[in-house]
């Protein structure tokens, strides 16, 4: 009886002494968590095309075209992602700046590819989008998820990065979120696909906030996976249906290349904005007076004019300056009006001096391809006399109320002492503009892509 008793008790104190209550029972696993794959398994790729754009880039539009050319083939493939770097505008931000600066950008429109570089640089110009992005695999061996919640009401927006590697050598990665807006209609300057000068134009995918660092955090990996949690609210005047969440990774804590990537809307249900194209939604309305304080374009002089030089391989490019800023024609947005006159005259041979003459301008529309000046568009070219004479009428050169394309028919007349132009716009008014005096001139260099479509009747073989 007494070794029945004493075997119990030992019993107890030793369960007692295997489970005490301030032992912590073991942690189970996060079912979150990407359970890690076996070592080589390859997941779909999902490429990065961080675009580099701004709104006083005129050749971007064209940019934006070809990276949507390839894009638009399969959006699933890819994260579009553009930072406005060129100059400051009203989608730039500091860390679009700073991821800018470390991919060695100076210009637009340019795309990087996967940090990967092509031709010994990380950034080119869009044109290159298909042909290196065929160089990237279709398929890579870490893989990366998201999942979100949000709150209307808060604007609050709860993101978790979720990422698994099938690769030995990587312990941590860099994680780079952000969120994009699309649909935001701002002005664009446009060189080549509507006039030269600015418009309405609906850009896409602008990046407007980083989540994480500019270039990413760094998070460890716990057998090769990780979870990595951000909070953030919305701009009230960001539209968050138009919003979307894209997120991508590089390995042990270098910024390239880029091993996958993911997106994802802020608003379940709807496509963050994938459903938006960006381009022009009006060109320029003004038809011959400013829309707010101002009167009809009729008669002015020019009080002072210059004149530069470019020679070129067979003919000279003049181009002709003359304004007055002692008579305003209105406002626009509070800002004064100036008549402001741009002329460019191609002319035969290495003349240093426009002809006495009187020009008569054409309306003249070719689809056929090449660039006369860089902003001048390749289907409105107004012939003189076997040469090529572009107009272009600025109330104010600092905004976007001159076109060329009001102008339908006229003349210009050259003369020892200045030079007159008298014409009729599109919509059937006449305006005449003249300046009578010394014309101050100067010499410049040959400017790069300055080649005439056709000069004296012949097609020109210049390389643009």
């Amino acid at each position: 009886m007494k070794k029945t008793f004493l075997f119990a008790a030992l019993a107890a104190v030793m369960l007692c002494a295997c489970n005490p209550d301030n032992v912590p029972k073991p942690t189970p696993p996060n079912p979150d968590i990407p359970t890690p794959d076996p070592i080589g398994t390859t997941y779909p790729r999902v490429q990065v095309i961080e675009h580099f754009t701004g709104q006083g880039c005129g050749y971007c539009p064209m940019g934006m075209d070809q990276i949507f050319e390839v894009y638009s083939t399969n959006p699933e493939s890819f994260v579009w992602i553009s930072n406005h770097t060129y100059g400051t505008d009203n989608y730039t931000i500091r860390d679009s700046k700073t991821v800018a600066k470390k991919l060695g950008v100076s210009g637009a429109p340019l795309i990087s590819i996967n940090r990967v570089k092509h031709d010994g640089s990380y950034n080119y110009h869009p044109a290159y989008t298909e042909q290196y992005m065929k160089k990237e695999s279709k398929t890579a061996t870490s893989q990366i998820s998201l999942a979100r919640t949000y709150d209307a009401s808060t604007r609050e927006l709860t993101v978790t990065v979720l990422g698994k590697t099938a690769e030995e050598d990587i312990d941590s990665v860099l994680v780079t979120l952000a969120v994009t807006e699309s649909g935001e209609v701002g002005e664009q300057s446009d060189y080549l696909y509507s006039w030269n000068g600015w418009k309405r134009f609906t850009h896409t995918h602008t990046v407007r906030t980083y989540l994480s660092a500019a270039m990413g955090d760094n998070v460890k990996m716990t057998n090769r996976a990780f979870e990595k949690k951000y909070t953030t609210t919305l701009s009230d005047a960001w539209a968050a249906e138009n919003c979307e969440i894209v997120a991508w990774i590089t390995k042990n804590n270098e910024w390239n290349p880029i091993l996958n990537a993911a997106k994802l809307p802020v608003v379940e249900g709807t496509q963050g904005g994938e459903d938006i194209k960006h381009g022009g939604i009006e060109e320029n309305p003004v038809p011959d007076y400013y829309p707010e304080q101002g009167r009809p374009v009729s008669s002015f002089s020019l009080k002072t004019a210059y004149v530069t030089y470019y020679p070129q391989s067979g003919y000279t490019l003049a181009h002709v300056i003359a304004l007055n800023q002692d008579t305003t024609v209105g406002t626009y947005s509070g800002y004064p009006c100036f008549p402001y006159v741009s002329l460019y005259i191609y002319l035969p041979g290495e003349v240093s001096a426009i002809p006495a003459h009187t020009y008569e301008i054409k309306e003249q529309s070719t689809d056929a391809q090449g660039h006369v000046v860089p902003g001048y568009r390749d289907d409105e070219k107004h012939e003189v006399d076997g040469s090529q004479l572009m107009y272009t009428f600025y109330y104010d050169n600092e905004l976007y109320l001159a076109t060329q394309w009001m102008l339908a028919s006229g003349s210009v007349t050259v003369s020892e002492s200045g030079f007159s132009i008298d014409a009729t716009t599109k919509n059937g008014s006449t305006f005449h503009a003249e300046f009578v005096g010394t014309i101050e001139t100067s010499s410049g260099a040959a400017g790069r892509r300055i080649a005439p479509k056709r000069f004296a009747g012949e097609e020109s073989t210049e390389e643009l």
